[in-house]
């Protein structure tokens, strides 16, 4: 094995080990940006969630009202009073 061989050598495991660093870096760099990305979605997530909630209380508390209504006039009915 002559000099040229391991300079050879030594020079394609010092590009291959360069490689894999580039390579390490750029799959941190894509983890990073996944990561982010799912962050945001799961918060637009959250924020959609909480306004879908507001919505359904809303409506639960008008169909309570509408409910209270009807009962009134059923006791209004049940009484012998009719709503004018």
């Amino acid at each position: 094995m002559g000099p040229d061989l391991f300079a050879e050598i030594t020079l394609l495991l010092g590009f291959t080990v360069g490689a894999v660093a580039l390579v390490g870096r750029m799959l941190r760099g894509v983890e990073s940006r996944l990561r982010e990305d799912l962050k945001a979605q799961i918060a637009s997530v959250r924020e959609e969630s909480a306004l879908g909630q507001a919505r359904i209380e809303s409506q639960i508390g008008a169909l309570r009202a509408e409910l209270g209504d009807v009962e009134q006039r059923l006791k209004g009915r049940i009484n012998g009073v009719r709503p004018g």
